[in-house]
């Protein structure tokens, strides 16, 4: 239990709590999923942080 529901327990007791939580309002109904794109593979992410890193190596360092 936390915020506002723990607050009225403390305060105001269990009785107060339910009547609080049975006159809350609904939820929002849920959003409909949202495809996302396929991870990269293991080795196409080694190839992506390998690439950062010989680009790290290889620019001059400015003092």
């Amino acid at each position: 239990m936390s915020g506002a529901g723990l607050g009225v327990i403390r305060r105001q007791g269990m009785a107060a709590w339910v009547r609080t939580a049975l006159n809350a309002p609904e939820p929002p109904p849920d959003l409909p999923a949202v495809p996302c794109q396929p991870l990269p593979s293991a080795s196409e992410l080694t190839r992506l942080l390998a690439g950062l890193v010989v680009t790290l190596v290889e620019e001059p360092v400015h003092a």
